[in-house]
């Protein structure tokens, strides 16, 4: 399995794997995410000018045979060569399997954010 930068003709299945992570998202949330939404345009994933890992996420039918270790690595290897400090997750609390994924890479709680719906 190789991680590598999107292209142009990876569009389609990143809109595929956008629809994924909106899904879960609306699941949890369906007061702030509608259903089928999608957080970036086709031209947005790969203007080439943007460094997104907004959201990163692994097909849901390829869970648990790596890839999300490996693409959590690569993030890492990235900031390093950046020379960044640390790397921070924002991770739903509707979302508990992320939440166990980054537990068991070694992520702490930083904060914790309050909301009240009016």
């Amino acid at each position: 399995m190789k991680i590598r930068k999107a292209e142009e003709r990876d569009i389609p299945r990143l809109g595929e794997l956008l629809l994924q992570v909106c899904r879960v998202h609306h699941q949890g949330r369906p007061d702030i995410f509608r259903e089928g939404g999608r957080k970036y345009s086709d031209g947005a994933l790969c203007d080439g000018t943007t460094l997104c890992l907004d959201d990163l996420c692994v097909d849901e039918s390829c869970r648990g045979q790596g890839a999300g270790k490996l693409l959590y690595e690569a993030v890492l290897e990235l900031a390093r060569s950046l020379g960044c400090q640390n790397v921070t997750l924002n991770v739903w609390a509707c979302n508990p399997d992320a939440m166990r994924f980054y537990e068991k890479r070694g992520l702490k709680v930083q904060k914790i954010g309050m909301e009240i719906t009016l």
